[in-house]
């Protein structure tokens, strides 16, 4: 389990519902909060059939811990260690004591990203300092890294200028290494961009009930055409284990399209909406409260989306400062492009 005072950068992008926490000081019974935290849970999660976990059976074994010597923080730290055992990206608690997060789904992984990549590019520029642009040195290929899909549209819509310049590249490399998510309707701003058609990419249902199979009827997700410029070109998309939530969704959206290639590790996963309650003391607990299947059938919450072409960074090449995983999808598009 992780504790940390400050909010990580990976659950910043993933939050929505979380902008103003207030936790409130009088005493509350240590009881009423922990019950309304299981049960909120336990009415909410979706995922209690993916895991070898049985709830009922964690409820037995913390309530017994607690009794009138139970302090706020001991509390905080059980229902902490409750929340990591669903070991889901999208399911944590927020106290004054800290963010109570499972980190295993991305802190197992090599990075497989340089910190820097700038040597690999005749031009190099960024807007908002969250999309950044250049074109390759070695060939004649754009290359677009998007650090977040966080930000207003417009921020989003400024992909136009950005495919407008690169209409005389052979093919386009889009980076979403370590994109944490952020807002699905950011993702499809730039995925419309080079979307042919009306295509299927997955389906979705969410939590209804009681039960924890008490699930709406599964609905379908489409991407569409959309936008001012339009990139037919092929595109190589590059991955990494912290590519969650939006990020993933947006590589769904992208990779139905038949000039699109991933490359990369296997992502985060992240297939869930979570949704947000409030505890009787202020306390947030956020809990994944959907499913969602891609074309395949597969739900992709904990074992991530697989790239096309799996490559990794070894570390001999991170410590001569080589991104074998761009370097592999230039080489993709030079082939595709012959």
């Amino acid at each position: 389990m992780k504790k940390h005072l400050l909010i990580p950068v990976v659950i910043l992008f993933l939050c929505n519902s979380c902008e103003k926490m207030y936790f409130q000081k009088n005493a509350i019974d240590p009881h009423y909060i922990f019950e309304t935290f299981w049960n909120e849970t336990d009415r909410n999660y979706s995922f209690f059939d993916y895991l070898n976990l049985d709830w009922d059976s964690v409820r037995t074994v913390y309530e017994r811990k607690i009794n009138e010597n139970t302090s706020t923080k001991d509390l905080s730290d059980m229902l902490g260690q409750m929340i990591v055992l669903l070991k889901d990206g999208h399911s944590d608690l927020y106290t004054e004591f800290g963010t109570y997060y499972y980190s295993g789904w991305f802190n197992k992984y090599p990075l497989n990203q340089l910190p820097a990549i700038r040597q690999y590019f005749s031009n190099y520029s960024s807007f908002d300092n969250n999309i950044y642009y250049g074109k390759l040195l070695a060939a004649n290929i754009g290359y677009i890294y998007i650090k977040s899909f966080e930000g207003d549209s417009e921020q989003f819509a400024q992909i136009d200028t950005i495919l407008a310049g690169f209409a005389s590249t052979d093919g386009l490399i889009i980076d979403v290494r370590s994109n944490g998510g952020g807002n699905t309707s950011n993702g499809t701003i730039i995925s419309k961009r080079f979307a042919d058609s009306v295509r299927f990419i997955c389906k979705d249902r969410y939590r209804n009930g009681p039960g924890h199979d008490d699930f709406t009827p599964w609905f379908n997700r489409y991407t569409k055409p959309g936008g001012r410029v339009k990139y037919k070109k092929p595109v190589a998309i590059l991955t990494n284990r912290l590519c969650y939530s939006a990020t993933s969704y947006f590589l769904l959206e992208m990779s139905v399209l038949p000039q699109v290639v991933t490359i990369g590790d296997t992502t985060g996963g992240g297939s869930a909406q979570p949704i947000t309650r409030e505890l009787p003391n202020g306390w947030i607990v956020r809990v994944s409260n959907s499913q969602r299947l891609t074309p395949e059938g597969r739900d992709y919450q904990f074992t991530g989306l697989y790239p096309d072409i799996p490559v990794w960074i070894s570390a001999n090449d991170l410590r001569k400062g080589r991104d074998t995983i761009l370097e592999r999808a230039i080489a993709e598009l030079r082939k595709a492009v012959q």
